[in-house]
């Protein structure tokens, strides 16, 4: 099991999942939309976007410059380069595959980038 920190950049919250890690990326948006019933009660799970929140190469950290202004419903440069296209977790790829050779998630960081539709 693995506990990750999803920041949902439009919506201004967190969730904390734990989530085996044997499980494809598929079900973790299925648990962060389950998590978020209220918010996410119009979004298909399939169409969640998720990005790793690693910064050159390190989780990026609640403390960060870029986790504050999540909070305030602004994505600056360094959360837009994370959120690149070409960056997406394909929902089929284990969770513990896109983990791989990754620190350990700590309870200060941002593990996960939640995209809306």
């Amino acid at each position: 099991m693995v506990r990750l920190n999803c920041a949902i950049v439009e919506q201004r919250s967190t969730t904390t999942i734990v989530i085996d890690e044997g499980l494809p990326v598929y079900e973790l948006k299925v648990a962060i939309k389950a998590e978020q019933s209220n918010d996410l009660k119009d979004v298909d799970a399939d169409r969640l976007q998720l990005f790793l929140a690693k910064d050159g190469g390190a989780w990026l950290k609640t403390s960060s410059e870029a986790a504050k202004q999540l909070q305030k419903r602004v994505a600056t440069d360094t959360i837009k380069a994370l959120m690149h296209k070409d960056k997406e977790l394909l929902g089929g790829l284990d969770i513990n595959t896109v983990l791989k050779g990754m620190n350990p998630p700590a309870n200060d960081q941002i593990h996960v980038l939640v995209k809306l539709p």
